[in-house]
């Protein structure tokens, strides 16, 4: 029970930008699911540390730790963690230089989410899904992923998961030289920021971050 607080306590840490914080408690409660044999705490532990990892660059580090979840997952038989970690490993891939792979993988996560009637994740895997489809260039498939991907995640009520999908939106219109669809999906994000009180370091703050950070189109 200690071990399941401390997980969920490390979401609150990471929507409101305390990393520290956050990544003290998913290590403690993995310790306590290894402690305890409980496989189910481990799988959520390793699911949401390589998420952790993600997000502070350390990418061979979290790409480990997913293919772990997504081990144990598979183990407890758990479909849905399953296939939350491959998504994790398309992006961790992606990031990775490794785009072919990460195709693969997002092709597979999206189509099991859509298997399972799992709207809201399937919303989230292909609002990622669309950053690799406009960095490799393909800009109507990252339009598709994500008009589909915010109508999914609108019908869940998801606020946090649409900004982060405003954000690729705006790396996607940049990416294609839309500057002003692109200014609009920033400026959405932005004040979806505020109003959710997402710290600088969560992952919405840094997926803000690095839109910002884009240079001017041509």
């Amino acid at each position: 029970m200690r071990g399941g607080i401390l997980h969920s306590l490390s979401a609150l840490h990471s929507q409101r930008g305390r990393p520290d914080e956050e990544l003290a408690c998913l290590e403690e409660a993995l310790t306590l699911a290894n402690d305890s044999d409980d496989r189910l705490g481990q799988a959520d532990a390793l699911g949401s540390l390589s998420g952790s990892y993600y997000l502070r660059g350390r990418y061979t580090e979290a790409l480990a730790t997913a293919i772990s979840a997504k081990a144990a997952s598979r183990e407890l038989g758990a479909l849905q963690k399953e296939n939350t970690s491959l998504c994790n490993i398309a992006i961790i891939r992606e990031a990775l230089g490794q785009p072919d792979q990460s195709l693969l993988d997002f092709e597979a996560a999206v189509a099991t989410a859509q298997e399972l009637g799992d709207t809201n994740y399937e919303g989230q895997f292909l609002a990622y899904f669309a950053l690799l489809h406009a960095r490799q260039g393909r800009h109507d498939q990252a339009t598709t992923c994500l008009a589909r991907g915010e109508a999914l995640l609108r019908e869940t009520s998801d606020p946090f998961s649409l900004a982060v999908l405003q954000c690729n939106r705006a790396e996607a219109c940049h990416r294609a030289g839309d500057a002003r669809a692109a200014g609009l999906a920033l400026a959405a994000a932005e004040a979806a920021a505020v109003e959710l009180g997402a710290g600088e370091t969560s992952e919405l703050g840094i997926s803000l971050a690095r839109v910002r950070g884009l240079a001017p189109t041509a």
